[in-house]
């Protein structure tokens, strides 16, 4: 026995091709602890009771997991969680190697998910699929490295490894295959997955499977890959070996090993009879790529400033401490037939909190309550210089209308007053989105809408 360490962890995140099905590259992320990142599930106890007295044996329950991770508030780094939370960007070009990406939340807008890999070595590797983020909270310190915390959910996930090929792969598929849920015997060895049928006009793709610790073989009938006739798109369906009997667990807790090929009947013709896939029960990590040449943000570069509605001129406050909340909140909806979420809601309102902290008390926000009124706001994070220095790195939130939700100055010791207020980002007048945000930076991304 070998103890695992969480300053060996390896964390990445990618892109999916569609909601629960795993893109095409993971890009690695160092975390700021604590992490979780797990699919589990949960058991509850029954209200039967006997002669004994005791506790009978429970009821499997419902299984997702909590994604909760934290990164060093880079610019460069929070563009794909900004489009996912707001479902919408627009990228400019201000001048060579300088790029600006304005991301507005909007109810019809692209619907990103993730997947993942978490692994805790030597101890155990996870992929997790269908990862959806609820909130983005940036605490902002006394010039220290500002965390940004992202959590959310993940709908499923697998430990065996990512598909590898065995042999020669003869056709161009790129899109899959992939399997989620647990393998129930891991010592009976590796998952194969071989083509046996891929002419549309013969009735679609067909594939057969065997779990060996030797050379495949193959015994047993072909399966035929399910199509959804909505969407002419592949969808998920067990497995089960040459005997008939699931190589996932499908006794009273009903948690399948399943298979998918993405994509429509055409993009399966990129296979070939023949084309043999393994899934490997132990694996070694794979090798990720970071983000390099971003600038870390602390409280330093932070600047923030209000006004009245339609006033021309901004005012800068000084300020000690604070924290920016942008919350969407994720739902795992479950429903008949597995004990996963079969989607993730994008749930309630688009709620953007500020809060700070001052030495200087400032009556523009008791006059605010008192009046009920509005006001405007802006908060940056300005940093380095870019390109011709016409442009720094920055992350900037604007907010076009803010209400005071509450307001705190206490009489607490011998010292200055802090005042501590709670600003509430709202829709205006004339319904424009309670935050915008504005990334200006030289990573050149493309984003997904």
């Amino acid at each position: 026995m070998k103890a695992a360490t969480g300053s060996a962890t390896l964390w990445g995140l990618g892109l999916e091709q569609e909601y629960g099905v795993p893109g095409s590259g993971v890009k690695g992320y160092k975390a700021i602890l604590p992490l979780a990142g797990d699919v589990v599930g949960v058991e509850g106890e029954t209200g039967q009771v006997n002669t004994s007295g005791f506790l009978e044996r429970g009821i499997p329950g419902a299984k997702d997991g909590e994604v909760d991770f934290a990164l060093p508030m880079m610019a460069a780094h929070l563009l794909e969680f900004y489009e996912h939370l707001f479902g919408s960007v627009a990228k400019s070009t201000l001048e060579a190697g300088v790029y600006q990406y304005v991301f507005t939340p909007t109810l019809a807008g692209l619907d990103t998910s993730f997947y993942g890999l978490v692994s805790k070595p030597p101890v155990e590797k996870n992929w997790l699929y269908g990862i959806k983020f609820g909130s983005i909270e940036q605490e902002i310190g006394d010039n220290e490295e500002i965390p940004t915390r992202m959590k959310g959910f993940a709908s499923h996930g697998t430990r065996l490894g990512a598909a590898v090929a065995e042999g020669t792969l003869s056709g161009t598929y790129a899109k899959g295959p992939h399997l989620r849920g647990p393998l129930k015997n891991p010592a009976g060895g590796p998952v194969y997955v071989r083509v046996s049928r891929v002419l549309e006009s013969a009735g679609g793709l067909q594939f057969k499977v065997e779990q060996t610790a030797g050379a495949p073989t193959f015994p047993g009938a072909a399966v035929s890959v399910a199509m959804d006739a909505s969407t002419d798109e592949a969808t998920w369906q067990n497995l089960a070996g040459a005997t008939g009997l699931d190589l996932g667990y499908f006794d009273e807790n009903k948690d399948p090993l399943e298979i998918i090929f993405p994509g429509s009947a055409e993009d399966h013709e990129d296979l070939v009879i023949g084309d043999t896939f393994k899934f490997p029960v132990t694996w070694s990590d794979p090798a990720l790529t970071y983000i390099t040449g971003a600038q870390r943000f602390t409280s330093a570069h932070w600047v923030f400033r209000h006004r009245a509605i339609d006033a021309l001129a901004w005012i800068e406050k000084r300020l000690n401490t604070g924290k920016l909340t942008l919350e969407w909140e994720v739902t795992p909806d479950r429903g008949n037939g597995s004990r996963y979420p079969f989607a993730m809601l994008r749930d309630g309102l688009l709620t953007p909190t500020l809060e700070f902290e001052g030495s200087f008390v400032d009556r523009v926000f008791a006059e605010a309550l008192d009046t009920h009124a509005r006001i405007e706001a802006q908060q940056a994070f300005e940093g380095r210089q870019l390109g011709t220095g016409a442009h720094r790195e920055s992350i900037t939130y604007d907010f076009p209308s803010v209400r005071v939700d509450e307001r705190k100055a206490p009489i607490a010791n011998a010292k200055a007053l802090k005042e501590t207020v709670t600003l509430i980002g709202e829709t205006d007048e004339a319904g424009a989105a309670p935050v915008t945000v504005t990334v200006i930076t030289g990573r050149n991304w493309t984003p997904s809408t």
